[in-house]
Formats: structure tokens, C-alpha cells, sequence
């Protein structure tokens, strides 16, 4: 048995692992010359385990990968040869007869002595070519979802509860779980489904079951092609409250001692934070940003806890002042609008109610946090 009949791995700079793998003729198998020159190809290729959470002093070869598993994809996504499991460190894998003349990926999978799935990673797409084809180098990462949305301890509305994942490469499917506290046990789990659409990354939960303002964690795992689940994921918490106040809007705040008067709108809703600013008639600036829920569910709270909906206009100051031209702030609360004014004469913060001048500094750090 030659050297490339045999999986190896070694040290990798960077806590990345080496390891060669060629699918052609080993150990007595695989395409002979006369399979090959009928149109058949041997593929090598090699793998860097990317372990960025282990430390380079605690590895020997192979560390946690017992197996390793290979298929080939052609670029219509027909599975053309796969092999394995092979032993990560003594065994040889075979993959005879690989039709050539394709474009094709490379999928491959590194196993713990379990069999559980720990890593997973995808080629550039190649061409096979008749005879020997160099696949080049892939990078295997861990086989583990990563959650996109929401973020972690973010407050969202029920109707808008959408839990987000990153797509898994050579995953067979996804299992979501929620689940009352962060250890997941048993008794704690509320929901659990099983996705068995690699294709679908997205999962609306059923939220009838679920109850306002308190704390629900959630993580993904991944099934491999053979149905064996992952690891999980990093676990989020999410907590769910009712949008009551569906938009506020904000009026004037005109830039201090600007010879033409700028008129600045911002305009809040569940989802999107709006701005817009005008000199004479012509728009002069204007942009639009999606608006984390948590960020919205702030303004909301400072409205009802200060019940602003019954702000009355601010136009009295024992001391006037120039140099701002007031501002309007209009809401929407349970359908109903409601608004208030501050004069122009009053633009010291100091002088207006506690809640309006929350209120006000909030919408201007959002501004800050979300402009382009």
C-alpha cells in the first residue's frame, strides 16, 4: 500500500489539521487504466479540520475525528461516488469508476468515535477530468449551526417570531428546540421539531402555546445525510411581548443656528426606523435601516410607563431660548393616534418631563446606532 492509499493527518499551522485523502486505486481497488481511459476519474483531494476552540498543546493526530466520509456531487446535485467511513487514522477508502466529463463538488465529513458528526466542509467545484483530477484543499468546520436571528435576548413580537439559522453544509435536515431554561433538559422543553428540508434554515414556532414576558431559549442541530444529529448550537433566549404603540414619528429637531431651516422627520415602526431631512421644499437627506425589536420595544416602554399618550404640548419656559424650532412627536397606541408638541421657546431638555426627554434622547441614539 502506497502512501495515498491510506488516510493521514498531521499538524496544521493555525490549529488546522491535514489530511490526504485520494479516491482511486488503494489497496487493490479503485479505476484501473483501462477504466479510466473509458471515462472514469480518481479524485484526490485534502481536508484542513478548522478546530478554532481547541488548543494546539491538547491535540495529537486526528484529535477528536475517528472517521471520515466523502461523496461527490455533480453540479445538477446527482451524487456521482461517495465512501467511507474510513479510519481517520490507519484506514483506506476507495471510491472506484467516478464518471469524468462533469463538473462536480467535493463533500466530506469527519466523525467522532461515536459516529456523531463533527465537522462538515464543501470544494470549489472542479472539473473531472478522465484519469487523476486534484480536488485541492477544503476547509471542514465544525458541524454545528450558527443562529442569525433573533439576537440573543432580544424581545419580539408573536406574530413576528421568525428563528434564523445559517445553512449547514452537507446537512440531511435541522432539529429546532424551545425550551423554558438554558440546560434543555427534558422537562423544560417546551417545542421541538424536526426540519427535514436541508433547504429551509427558517422556522415560524407555534406561539399559542407561549406566554408573554417570560424567558424561552432556543438552539439548532443539525442531521447528517445519514440521520445522526450534531452537536448543538449556541443556545439564544428570546421573550415575547405584544407591540401596542405600532409607530412613533418625530418632527422638526432642526440642527442649532442652520440659516435655512432643516426639517428633520424620523419615523419609527416594529421594523424599520425611517429619516428624512428637507431644506426649502428638497430633500437634502434621507435613509432607511431595519430596526432590531428589542430597539423598538425600548421606545414603546418608555411611552407606557410615562403614559406620554396623554403628554400635553410643552410651551411654557420661565426662561425662552432660540435656536431650535421645536418638535412634534406623533404615535399610534392601540390604533388610536395621539401626539404632542415642545415649543421652539423650549429647548433646554432640563425643562421638559422626565418621560418626553427619555423619549427624545432614545430616538436621537438610534439615529446615531442605525444612520449608514
Amino acid at each position: 500500500m502506497d502512501l495515498f492509499g491510506r488516510l493521514k493527518c498531521s499538524v496544521w499551522p493555525g490549529r488546522l489539521w491535514l489530511l490526504a485523502v485520494l479516491l482511486a486505486a488503494a489497496c487493490g481497488g479503485g479505476a484501473s487504466s483501462s477504466q479510466e481511459s473509458a471515462g472514469t476519474s480518481a479524485l484526490s483531494f485534502q481536508v484542513l479540520w478548522d478546530r478554532p476552540d481547541f488548543q494546539t498543546a491538547s491535540l495529537t493526530d486526528c484529535a477528536d475525528v475517528a472517521t471520515v466520509s466523502a461523496a461527490v456531487y455533480s453540479d445538477a446535485g446527482d451524487l456521482l461516488g461517495a465512501g467511507g467511513p474510513w479510519d481517520c487514522l490507519t484506514g483506506s477508502g476507495v471510491i472506484a469508476g467516478l464518471p469524468s466529463n462533469y463538473y462536480a463538488t467535493i463533500m466530506v465529513a469527519g466523525n467522532g468515535p461515536d459516529g456523531t458528526p463533527l465537522y462538515a466542509g464543501q470544494s470549489a467545484t472542479i472539473f473531472l477530468n478522465p484519469g487523476s483530477v486534484d480536488g485541492g484543499v477544503i476547509t471542514a468546520g465544525p458541524f454545528v449551526p450558527q443562529l442569525l436571528s433573533p439576537n440573543n435576548a432580544a424581545i419580539v413580537a408573536p406574530e413576528a417570531l421568525t428563528l434564523r439559522w445559517a445553512p449547514l453544509i452537507s446537512a440531511g435536515g435541522y432539529m429546532v428546540t424551545l425550551a423554558t431554561n438554558d440546560s434543555f433538559a427534558a422537562e423544560t422543553i417546551v417545542q421541538e421539531y424536526d426540519i427535514v428540508d436541508p433547504t429551509i434554515i427558517s422556522f415560524q414556532p407555534d406561539v399559542a402555546g407561549l406566554q408573554l414576558e417570560l424567558p424561552y431559549y432556543w438552539r439548532v442541530q443539525a442531521y447528517s445525510a445519514s440521520g445522526r444529529t450534531g452537536a448543538p448550537s449556541a443556545m439564544r433566549q428570546f421573550s415575547l411581548r405584544e407591540v401596542v404603540v405600532t409607530s412613533v414619528t418625530f418632527v422638526g429637531d432642526d440642527p442649532a443656528g442652520v440659516v435655512s431651516p432643516v426639517e428633520t422627520t424620523v419615523a419609527f415602526s416594529y421594523a424599520t426606523i425611517d429619516f428624512s431631512q428637507q431644506r426649502d421644499g428638497a430633500v437634502i437627506d434621507q435613509w432607511s435601516a431595519p430596526l432590531d425589536s428589542t430597539d423598538y420595544f425600548a421606545l414603546q416602554e418608555i411611552i407606557t410607563s410615562y403614559e406620554l399618550m396623554g403628554q400635553s404640548d410643552i410651551t411654557y419656559t420661565p426662561a425662552p431660548c432660540t435656536g431650535w424650532s421645536g418638535l412634534a412627536i406623533a404615535m399610534v397606541y392601540n390604533g388610536s393616534p395621539y401626539g404632542f408638541s415642545i415649543s421652539a421657546q423650549v429647548c433646554n431638555p432640563a425643562e421638559w418631563p422626565t418621560g418626553v426627554s427619555s423619549l427624545v434622547t432614545l430616538k436621537d441614539d438610534l439615529v446615531a446606532e442605525y444612520q449608514p
